[in-house]
This record gives structure tokens, C-alpha cells and sequence, in this order.
């Protein structure tokens, strides 16, 4: 006890002056003394700089000092004023904030010494204290920050804030479709994951196999490892695996770093964010304010995806999770920027104009409506329809100033939908609020409990009763609607149907992709490998068609990975619908109280990732990374939530509490016998190692495409040498990239082509050798780690000439062979094998009229002028092996066929035919001549050359005249004929 405690009077006794006076000086001096230890608290709590110490900006000053000792002079003391300055205006405003609060007597005690100062500035009426009075929520904002702050400062901040950033930004860089963009994104996620990696092994917390969805997601990658060793494409193999390994990353730091389920919601609105941004960016292009390529095609919005489809799939999945965390959220500022997310996120959906989409977001919205509590059920509804009302009355309008008519309209347009959604949802809470407290809605009182579910069935028979007859006149509403929003969105509704073409398709390419797994027990039972599909579909497709995607991701991985991978992914799913239901009936099933929180979270995660998964079934979604990268964060995110709050986490917290009864807080006990655990130091090594190859993997393939950037750029100036020297580095760095090593294998030709031409000295014949024997090496290994079709190239057509060149004519045809197997309903590759067919019998007639000796070398001239006619003969097949090939087509697939001018039915080219002529020439078949070089005649370009053949066959069958006339109009047009006249003669047979 204070030996100076005043002495109390007695009762009933009145204070003299003296006390009075005594009490005010000792009341004054304590307050003067629990103020200035106040502010020394919050001097060192907040800040050098706050308190009134002389010591406190000696400090700082030195400090100052010390870390700019090579600024000029006076920095120090400025930066020491702008610290001081910044740390007493967050200071106050803190304050001022808590003052706007609520608190209780002793909160008021606490601050005692600083609100005198915090209620002086708040007197004024712009002041921050009188904000927070007519604004109560910014209180809540001023907190939040202060705590979002503190825990930003620590290990799990710092990991929140990555993965934020790493599911934020993948959308906007064109959906990470393409090389460029996508390692870089390897590289980041294989260093975040070492750090966690890390940070869970020193505390003894690092763990991968702890449930079923768990063994499935690791499994799926080991088969992507396993199926790379039968790889129809080593790169492509190489790149699925990355992926993979990206994905899984993804899933395992969602799944084992979140704490919370505040943490879930947060990654969720992190994923809103990133699709309104992508909305934005698609409705900017759209109106064309944001010169985005491709973000806004045909009369439909791409955005940064570049493909509406997928761009659709995406937002579905975003605006389901929008609308539950916009349900749930109870505040203002808060829920107006949720209002205004969805709204554009549902905007551009619409934008997009995809059926498919169209289609799930109300299946969709359907599963997440049944599993959400009624109550936020029925919000969930209310607030859709709220998005609903304002998207379909501006669309019309936000699209009628699309492709460059007005920027400013189009924007107008989006702002008032903004505004109103607000509006409407400020209206709502009000509304909702007001019920809540119990006053009178507009009627002037409370409404009955029979009214709300009344309503609600009214509304209900009212829709279905419209619904109803909205289908029987479809027709009419339609193009009335049509008409009034000046945008045909809602005619693509009316094209929805399994006849359509695109979805007969999407159902062939299922089917032939189904060919390809049973086609053998090597693609069964561990597939072709990433990236089998755009290799090996070619061989197995019933009409023709280009695809570098099956549209199915469900047998897109059972090309790559076989029946194993198919069963992984399928079993990821099941254990991701398995985890969340036991999520959703845990407590219910331990006959405790439901935690909706908990419930609705796990559903709206759940009803976002089947959309996504179930869109993913007609389209290549998850080819896109952002899109993958999305559906492996949902998975991870249920993880998480079971690792907290599953029946497994309540499990052990139920063990814990009873051992530590049993113990009576002595946790020393004897040790049971425990299964072999891996040791830390090889948890590190392997988590590294593994790190460390997806991390300089991709930087040396990041480095191959930076070199293939620069030889484009310098073949575009004409440098040659340059362009080279580059494609042989990007080929050392990407040694896999079998198009790098095509564009080299040109370049040295193209060299060798050059050496001969000039033929000045014997050393440029050597190196035309050189480039050619240099083609052939890079070209071995392109068809060796590429052993199907490739987009750009055909390999095996480009060795084979490179094989011609060197004088190895067999080889070259069984390459060109290999070219018409894999791609077998393309007409270039027929007339490519013609071509080559026709100058290799030429090429050994013309050996077999060398000088002739006896003995072996006339046994050997036999032998040659055979071979070579049994190429002519091939030759002269061409065309009928094409139209038997033709024939084999079934007739129903044949009206899907892509007739174009680049992709024409399958049916003899006019050069087929006239290799053809010329090869029956060759054989002494004139009748098979002249009816195959008349159709060649077709091509003004080819009649130069079948009207010198006409001419040779028409002389050697006696008719001398008409023959020498052809010769003649032949030679006129092209000049360099009349060389090839005299070796032609010689050829013909007598």
C-alpha cells in the first residue's frame, strides 16, 4: 500500500478548501504522470519519433545516420522528420479510430492520456473522429489494417501474401496458355514451395501423404513421370510434368498453410479480384480502351484468356464463390465491392456468348443453392437476381459500343451497371437490417412468419407458370428480346443442342482420343506422355480436323497418362467431393450444432470446382494454366479446411484433451513403437532437390526461348550467321524443342543451298557437305525425341529430304512414309510422297545408264533399274491409294470434314497426278500417262512441264509432229525445259 493514501473523512463531513485544493494538485500530477507514461508506451510501441524523450531522436538520428552514411548532408535529420511525422499520424489516426468505437470504462482508462488530444481533433466536422461517427465501419477498417499489419510481419503473412500474388496475376498473362508466361510461374511456385517446405521441416510440421485427396494429386504426377518415358514428344513430356508439379505445389501449400477459415474466404476474394480485374480487362477491350490482343474477337469478349469458352468456365467458378462470400458478408464497404465484382464478372459472362457457359452457370448456381443454409440460401438467390438486373439491362448497351463506336458510352454503360447494383444492394441491406431490428417494413409493420415462404411460392409458381410459356414462344421472345437490348446473346440460347456442330465434335474427338488409349497395352497402361494428343491424333482421326486440344480434359489425360492416369484423376476427384461432405455433415453427424460457416464455405468451394470440372468436360479449360492452377487451389483449399476443422482434426484434439485429463498435464508417457519416418535431412534433400530441378529447368528453357526470340529477330535483318549461331544456343539450352531444331536444320540447308550455288572453290563444296551432315545430326534427334506430328513442321518429310540430299533413297522414303502414317487424311503428304516416289526412280534409271561393265556392276544396273521401277510404280499408284483412302472415311463424318482451301477434302492433287503421268511415262504405260497428265493441265503452273511430257510421249509413240509442237509451247514458256528435254529422251523407253 502507498504510504501517501489520503485520508478519508468521516461521513456526513464536508471538504474543506484546502482538500479541495490538495485533491486537485495530487489529481493533476497523476494525470500528468499517467499521461506522460502513456506516451512513452506508445513511443515505444509505435515509433521513435512519438514520445518527448531528448534521447529518442538521438537514436533515431544515428540510426538515420547510419543508413544513409552516403546521402548528402541534412538527409538524415529530414528522413528522421518524415519517420517521425508518418509514426504520429498513424498514431493518431489509430486513436481516433478506437475513440469512434464502442469500448467499455476500462478501454477509456487506458487510453486516458491521449484521448484529450484525439476528441480536440475530433471536434472539427471534417475531422477523422467525426468520420467514424457518421461511418462506424471505418473503425472496423482501422483495426482490421492494424491487424492485417501484424500478421503481414510474420511467416504465415508472408506466405498469405505470396500465394495471393501467385493466384492473382495468372489470368492476365494470357491464362498462362503459352511457354512464355507459364515458367516463369514454375519458377516462382518451385521457390515458394522450398520455403514452406522448409518452414514446416524446423518445425517438425512437414507432411504430404495425410489423406486420400492427397495420395491422388502426388499419384497423378508420378504417372506423368512414368509416361514420359513412352513419350511421342520428350518436350511436350517435360512440359506436362511441370505442370503437374506446378498444380500439385499449388494444392499442397493451400492445402497445409491456411489457418483459418477467415484464411479460405480470403484466398477466395483474392480469386474474385483477379476475375473482376480480368472483366475489366475483357469489357475494356471490348469498348476499346485497352489494346489487349485478342481480348475481344468477333462480336464476342476474350478477355486475357483469349478464348471465350474457357473465359466463361473461369468467371462461372469465380462468381459462385463471389456470391457466397457476398452472402455472408456483413459489411458495407465491403459487401458494395462484392456487389460490384459480381456484377462484372457476370457481365462478361454474358459478353463471352458461350452456350457451355451458359449452360453450368445455372447448374451451377443450382448445387450451391441446395447445400447453403436456408437462410443464406435464400440470400444467395436474392443476391444473384440483384447481379441478374443490372447485367441484363446494360449488356445490350455495353455491346452496341464495342469494336471502337464509343469508348465513352460503352464505359457509361458499365458505370451505371455498377451504380445500380449498389444502389440495389445498399436498398437490400436496408431493408434487411431494418426487419432484423424489428421495425415496420413499407407497410408500417412486421411482417408475418407465413409471408416470406407465401412469396416465395408465389414467385416460384409465377416463374415456372412464365418459364413454361417463355419455351413454347421461345421463338417470339427471342427476337423480341433480341430487338430491345440490341445484343443477340440470347440468340445463342437458342442454338444450344447436341446436333450442333461443335458438339458432335467435341463427342468425336472423345471417341477418338478413346482410340488411342485402347490402341495399344503401351498407351494404356502408361499413355503417350504430355502432350500425346497434338502428336499422335492425327493417325487415329475418322475425318479431318485440327485440334491441338482434345476439349475433354478428362481423356486429354488419359492420352497422356493411359487408364492409370484416368483413374488418378478421377479418384482426385472423388476424394474432393468425399473430403467435402464429410466436412458439410461432420458435426451434424456427431449430433452436435451445424457450423454454418463452415458448411457454406466447404459448399461454395465444392459448387465452384464441379462447374469448373463439369465445363472442363466439353473443352480444354484446364489446358490453360490460370484456369488449373484455380481448380487445384479449390482442392487445396477443402484440404485445409478437413486438416482443421475435419473429422480427423477433431479426432485428435478429442485424444489430446483426454490424455491431458488422463495425464493431468504430464504428457510424459511411454513411447509406442512408431512406423519408420523419414529423417529431416532427407526430407530437405529430396524437397530441394526437387525444387531445384523444376526451378533451373525452366530457367534454361526460359533461356532457349529468349535465344529463339533474338534468331528471329536477326533473320528478319537478313543475318543468317546470327540467326544460327542463336537456334544452336536455343537448341543447347531446350535441347527437346524439336521446332528449334527444324528451324536450324532449314538454316543449314538453306546454307549448304548457298555454297553450291557459287561453287567458287572446293572449300564452299565442302561446307555445302558440312551444313547438310550438320542437318542430318539435329534432325536424328528431333525424330527421335518427337516421333509424331508436330504443328509447325513435319519432321520426318524435312529428314527425308535432308536424306535425299545425301544420297540415302531408301531411308528418305521410309521417313516420308512415316509422314503419310501419322498424318493419313492430309493431300500434301500423298503428294510430298509422290513427288519423292517419282524422283528416286528417276534418280536410279538415270544411274542405271551409267557406262556398264560385266560381271557384278551389270548385276547391279539390274538391281537398280528395278528399285527404280518399283518407285515409278508407287508413283503412278498415288492417286488411287489416295481415293481408297478417301473411301474408308464413313460417309456420316464426312460432313464435318474442314473444307477449306488449306485443308481440302482428301482426294489426288493435281501434282499427284501429274508425278503419276510422268511416272507411267517412265514404266512405258502411255495410256496411264496421258490420262493422268490431261488432269494435271488444270494448273496453268504444271503445264509448261506435262505439255513437254505430252510432247516426248507423243514423239516416241510415232507422232513426231504434234509432239515436236508441244515441245515447242512448252520450252517458250519455261526456257530451262529444253535441258531437261535431252535427259528426259534418255530415260524413255524404246
Amino acid at each position: 500500500m502507498p504510504k501517501n493514501k489520503p485520508k478519508h473523512r468521516k461521513s456526513g463531513g464536508k471538504p474543506t478548501a484546502a482538500d479541495l485544493s490538495s485533491a486537485k494538485t495530487s489529481d493533476k500530477g497523476k494525470m500528468q504522470q499517467r499521461g506522460a507514461s502513456v506516451n512513452k508506451a506508445v513511443s515505444l510501441k509505435r515509433g521513435a519519433g512519438a514520445g518527448k524523450s531528448t534521447a529518442a531522436p538521438a537514436v533515431a538520428a544515428g540510426t538515420a545516420g547510419r543508413r544513409l552514411r552516403f546521402a548528402p548532408p541534412g538527409a538524415a535529420e529530414g528522413w528522421n522528420r518524415a519517420r517521425a511525422g508518418v509514426a504520429k499520424s498513424w498514431q493518431r489516426l489509430l486513436i481516433s479510430l478506437r475513440l469512434g468505437r464502442t469500448g467499455t470504462a476500462q478501454d477509456a482508462s487506458k487510453h486516458a492520456g491521449v484521448r484529450a488530444q484525439a476528441a480536440a481533433s475530433s471536434a472539427h466536422p471534417g475531422s477523422t473522429g467525426s468520420l467514424v461517427r457518421r461511418w462506424p465501419s471505418l473503425a472496423k477498417i482501422g483495426t482490421g489494417a492494424e491487424a492485417l499489419l501484424k500478421q503481414a510481419g510474420t511467416f504465415d503473412g508472408l506466405m498469405a501474401i505470396l500465394l495471393s500474388i501467385m493466384l492473382f496475376y495468372p489470368p492476365f498473362f494470357r491464362g498462362l496458355f503459352f511457354q512464355n508466361e507459364l515458367l516463369p510461374t514454375h519458377m516462382l511456385t518451385a521457390a515458394v514451395f522450398a520455403l514452406f517446405a522448409f518452414y514446416k521441416l524446423t518445425r517438425h510440421e512437414l507432411a504430404f501423404f495425410e489423406s486420400p485427396l492427397d495420395y491422388a494429386v502426388f499419384i497423378l504426377l508420378a504417372l506423368y513421370i512414368t509416361s514420359s518415358f513412352n513419350a511421342w514428344s520428350v518436350r511436350d513430356a517435360i512440359a506436362g510434368i511441370l505442370k503437374m508439379a506446378n498444380y500439385a505445389a499449388i494444392y499442397w501449400l493451400l492445402a497445409y498453410s491456411v489457418r483459418s477459415l477467415n484464411a479460405v474466404r480470403g484466398y477466395l476474394a483474392v480469386w474474385l479480384a483477379s476475375g473482376a480485374g480480368v472483366a475489366l480487362l475483357g469489357l475494356g477491350a471490348a469498348v476499346g480502351s485497352f489494346p489487349y490482343k485478342d481480348a475481344f474477337v468477333g462480336g464476342r469478349i476474350y478477355s486475357s484468356l483469349q478464348y471465350p469458352n474457357t473465359l466463361a468456365a473461369f468467371l462461372t467458378a469465380i462468381n459462385l464463390s463471389g456470391l457466397y462470400l457476398w452472402t455472408v458478408s456483413r459489411n458495407r464497404i465491403a459487401g458494395t465491392l462484392l456487389a460490384i465484382g459480381n456484377y462484372l464478372v457476370f457481365l462478361t459472362i454474358l459478353g463471352t456468348q458461350s452456350r457451355g457457359g451458359y449452360v453450368i452457370l445455372p447448374l451451377g448456381l443450382l448445387l450451391l443453392l441446395i447445400g447453403l443454409p436456408g437462410r443464406e440460401r435464400w440470400r444467395t438467390l436474392g443476391l444473384f437476381v440483384l447481379q441478374l438486373i443490372p447485367a441484363s439491362a446494360v449488356i445490350g448497351g455495353v455491346m452496341a459500343n464495342t469494336g471502337g463506336h464509343s469508348q465513352l458510352r460503352g464505359w457509361i454503360w458499365i458505370a451505371a451497371g455498377a451504380v445500380l447494383v449498389s444502389l440495389l444492394y445498399l436498398v437490400w441491406r436496408y431493408i434487411e437490417t431494418s426487419r432484423q431490428q424489428g421495425q415496420a417494413q413499407a407497410a408500417g409493420r412486421n411482417l408475418k412468419p407465413w409471408v416470406v415462404p407465401a412469396v416465395a411460392v408465389l414467385i416460384l409458381v409465377v416463374l415456372a407458370g412464365g418459364g413454361y410459356l417463355g419455351w413454347q414462344k421461345r421463338s417470339t421472345i427471342t427476337s423480341v428480346a433480341s430487338k430491345a437490348v440490341q445484343y443477340n446473346w440470347t440468340s445463342r440460347l437458342q442454338t444450344i443442342s447436341l446436333q450442333d456442330k461443335n458438339a458432335q465434335e467435341r463427342i468425336l474427338w472423345s471417341k477418338d482420343a478413346l482410340r488411342i488409349m485402347t490402341a495399344s497395352p503401351l498407351n494404356a497402361l502408361v499413355g503417350g506422355g504430355g502432350g500425346a494428343w497434338n502428336a499422335i491424333y492425327h493417325q487415329y482421326q475418322q475425318y479431318l480436323y485440327f485440334t491441338t486440344e482434345v476439349h475433354d480434359h478428362f481423356m486429354q489425360i488419359g492420352v497422356e497418362t493411359g487408364f492409370p492416369g484416368l483413374i488418378a484423376f478421377l479418384a482426385i476427384w472423388v476424394c474432393f467431393i468425399a473430403t467435402a461432405w464429410s466436412l458439410y455433415r461432420s458435426r451434424r453427424a456427431a449430433g452436435r450444432k451445424p457450423d454454418q460457416a463452415l458448411q457454406g464455405t466447404t459448399w461454395a468451394i465444392l459448387s465452384s470446382a464441379v462447374a469448373l470440372g463439369a465445363h472442363s468436360m466439353i473443352d480444354f479449360n484446364l489446358s490453360l494454366g490460370a484456369v488449373a492452377i484455380l481448380l487445384w487451389g479449390l482442392f487445396g483449399l477443402v484440404r485445409g479446411l478437413d486438416r482443421l476443422y475435419g473429422p480427423a482434426a477433431t479426432a485428435r484434439a478429442e485424444a489430446a484433451a483426454a490424455l491431458e485429463r488422463k495425464t493431468g498435464g504430464n504428457r510424459r508417457r511411454k513411447q509406442e513403437p512408431a512406423a519408420w519416418k523419414m529423417s529431416p535431412s532427407l526430407q530437405g534433400l529430396i524437397v530441394g532437390g526437387l525444387a531445384l530441378a523444376v526451378f533451373f529447368c525452366s530457367l534454361n528453357l526460359i533461356i532457349g526461348i529468349q535465344y529463339a526470340q533474338a534468331a528471329d529477330q536477326a533473320a528478319k535483318k537478313q543475318d543468317v550467321q546470327t540467326a544460327v549461331t542463336d537456334y544452336e544456343q536455343a537448341v543447347k539450352h531446350d535441347y527437346w524443342d524439336s521446332d528449334y531444331r527444324a528451324i536450324l536444320t532449314e538454316y543449314y540447308l538453306y546454307q549448304a543451298s548457298q555454297s553450291t550455288a557459287k561453287q567458287a572453290s572446293a572449300s564452299q563444296d565442302n561446307t555445302a557437305a558440312i551444313n547438310i551432315g550438320k542437318a542430318l545430326d539435329v534432325m536424328r534427334v528431333a525424330v527421335r525425341q518427337n516421333r509424331g506430328s508436330v504443328s509447325n513442321f513435319d519432321l520426318h518429310m524435312l529428314y527425308g529430304n535432308c536424306l535425299f540430299q545425301t544420297g540415302s533413297i531408301e531411308q528418305a522414303l521410309q521417313q516420308l512414309e512415316e509422314s503419310v502414317a501419322l498424318m493419313p487424311l492430309r493431300q500434301d503428304s500423298y503428294e510430298n510422297l509422290a513427288i519423292a516416289y517419282f524422283r528416286a526412280g528417276r534418280y536410279l534409271l538415270e544411274q542405271t545408264g551409267q557406262p556398264q561393265q560385266s560381271g557384278a556392276q551389270a548385276q547391279d544396273t539390274a538391281k537398280l533399274k528395278q528399285e527404280a521401277q518399283n518407285d515409278l510404280k508407287l508413283a503412278l499408284a498415288m492417286p488411287q491409294r489416295v481415293q481408297n483412302r478417301m473411301a474408308a472415311v464413313p460417309a456420316s463424318y464426312r460432313q464435318w470434314w474442314t473444307n477449306a482451301q488449306e485443308t481440302p477434302l482428301l482426294e489426288p492433287s493435281l501434282t499427284t497426278y501429274q508425278q503419276a503421268g510422268e511416272a507411267a511415262a517412265l514404266l512405258g504405260r502411255w495410256q496411264d500417262a496421258d490420262t493422268n497428265l490431261k488432269l494435271s493441265l488444270k494448273d496453268a503452273k504444271l503445264a509448261p512441264e506435262t505439255q513437254l511430257w505430252q510432247g516426248l510421249i507423243l514423239q516416241q509413240q510415232g507422232k513426231t509432229a504434234e509432239g515436236q509442237a508441244l515441245i515447242a509451247q512448252a520450252v517458250k514458256q519455261t526456257p530451262g525445259l529444253a535441258q531437261d528435254e535431252t535427259a528426259i529422251r534418255l530415260l524413255l523407253p524404246k
